[in-house]
């Protein structure tokens, strides 16, 4: 009974815990992951970004050029609570052991700044210049700047603890707010030296090694490696300059456009703000489709499609697309007794696989009634690849570019999305599910695909079929010339 009353006791305790409304989280944990998924199309290759992955210790040596680049922004000649500000003048580098002892003067970093000091030391062998050294002129600025920087994600802290889907623990709050601030000045410092110039130290290593650069494309549009957007559009508000091209949506766009898939950067963008850099990114990527899909059909009710190899046996062709607005862009052509499905040529790279499960991951915790573009995609793909067949088909009509270089993998990149994908209450691709299984299934269709593939499928088909047809021409001939003396025998 005691045992009992401890429960009852322990539950009570944690229901007066629970919030008075529901959490409404933008950033999940996937929970769809499965044994057979690849390990790391989740997982950061070397920074941690947001609350998820914080305390992983493989990202650690990343944290001391996060604080390099928090000094840098804090530096800078601008004050932070303005929203125009001068364009950071190019100033001497401090060494390296200056710009980490003028951190340790902030208690603020204290818990962070011991993290890495020798890769640093090592990234920076025997030169005296640091890595984050552009324009700092003073520890009194970086100090005001902090303050203000800190007040300002205080501020929003409980906002972005909901984003979190509560898991973030509020004995914690000091450190959640540490790497709100690190990990969103280091994402906005980053994306300006890519994007504007004068921006960046020469001897900065993320920019010398291409590799280093290609791995930090690949981990911010993770889905489980995100922090809130509002909070980045504050900081970077706080600090704009007046460069034009000084914009935090364009700057995410140009810094990922040559990585993910088929991404173009639209000279407008009207649409509301997103949740955070993947879903931009997704946004911004089903923005064509979503246009051109606003007023389609769609079915209530509709049935999976048939793999690739089993339509084409029904004559149905494929056939790359080259006037499509969009990857996702699909179209079913009906012709006399045959059928055509044009599909804009998708480019299947190592990273593809990472790209498109994390942007179905973020799709399917979308509130109810949301189109989830992506998912039905790649749902429609999946119905089509079952086999390295169907691969092999897709690939010799130039809808699928394999750069993995087997088409037994990409079959498994596309069966390891298996069937828990959540796809939109108002499926895209359920009118052209409703016709291509019309054709499947329709009888005078399948008998014309048997008698053109037996007869008709290539040169020498052709050829054997004109043969046969010359050859039965003949002896309709040769038994007209035989039995015409026998009733005519008066012309003979």
């Amino acid at each position: 009974m005691a045992r009992a009353d401890e429960i009852i006791k322990s539950i009570i305790g944690e229901l007066r815990e629970l919030p008075s409304a529901y959490p409404n989280p933008c950033i999940f944990k996937d929970n769809l992951r499965s044994a057979v998924e690849r390990d790391n199309v989740y997982d950061p290759e070397i920074v941690a970004i947001g609350f998820y992955n914080h305390n992983k210790d493989y990202l650690e040596d990343m944290q001391i050029y996060k604080l390099m680049y928090l000094k840098r922004f804090l530096g800078r000649k601008y004050e932070l609570d303005n929203n125009v500000n001068d364009v950071p003048a190019t100033e001497s580098a401090n060494s390296t052991n200056n710009v980490t002892a003028s951190m340790e003067r902030h208690p603020f970093f204290s818990f962070y700044v011991t993290k890495g000091k020798k890769v640093v030391e090592e990234t920076a062998g025997s030169s005296t210049e640091a890595i984050a050294g552009s324009s700092v002129d003073g520890v009194g600025r970086e100090n005001k700047n902090a303050d203000k920087i800190v007040k300002a994600v205080v501020g929003m802290e409980e906002r972005a603890r909901k984003w979190y889907g509560g898991r973030v623990d509020p004995a914690r709050g000091s450190d959640f707010v540490k790497m709100l601030v690190i990990d969103g000045c280091f994402l906005i410092e980053l994306l300006r030296c890519y994007g504007l110039d004068n921006w960046r130290d020469l001897n900065d290593p993320i920019f010398k090694y291409e590799r280093m650069l290609s791995q930090l494309r690949h981990d911010i549009v993770l889905n489980e490696n995100q922090i809130p957007f509002f909070v980045l559009n504050d900081l970077f508000n706080m600090s704009r300059s007046k460069d034009p091209k000084d914009d935090l949506i364009l700057l995410t766009l140009n810094f990922v456009k040559g990585m993910f898939l088929d991404l173009s950067v639209p000279e407008e963008i009207e649409f509301k703000k997103p949740d955070h850099l993947l879903g931009l990114i997704r946004d911004v990527w089903v923005l064509p489709f979503a246009n051109n899909n606003a007023a389609a059909p769609t079915l209530a009710k509709w049935e999976n499609i048939k793999s690739a190899s089993e339509l084409h046996r029904t004559g149905i062709d494929f056939k790359i697309s080259k006037d499509h607005n969009s990857l996702m862009d699909i179209k079913f052509v009906r012709k006399c007794l045959g059928a055509k499905l044009k599909i804009p040529q998708l480019n299947i790279y190592y990273e593809t696989e990472s790209q498109i499960r994390n942007l179905v991951a973020y799709e399917q915790y979308l509130p109810y009634g949301n189109p989830r573009y992506v998912s039905d995609y790649t749902f429609f793909m999946h119905c089509l690849i079952n086999t390295s067949e169907d691969v092999e088909l897709l690939r010799r009509g130039g809808i699928i570019g394999n750069w993995l270089g087997n088409d037994e993998e990409v079959c498994l990149m596309f069966n390891r999305q298996g069937t828990s994908i959540l796809t939109s209450s108002k499926f895209s691709y359920s009118q052209l599910f409703s016709e291509v299984n019309r054709h499947y299934h329709s009888h005078r269709k399948k008998w014309w695909a048997e008698l053109w593939r037996e007869y008709f499928d290539g040169p020498w088909a052709c050829a054997k079929f004109l043969a046969a047809l010359a050859l039965l021409g003949l002896a309709i001939l040769q038994t007209i010339f035989t039995i015409y003396p026998y009733y005519h025998p008066e012309n003979n």
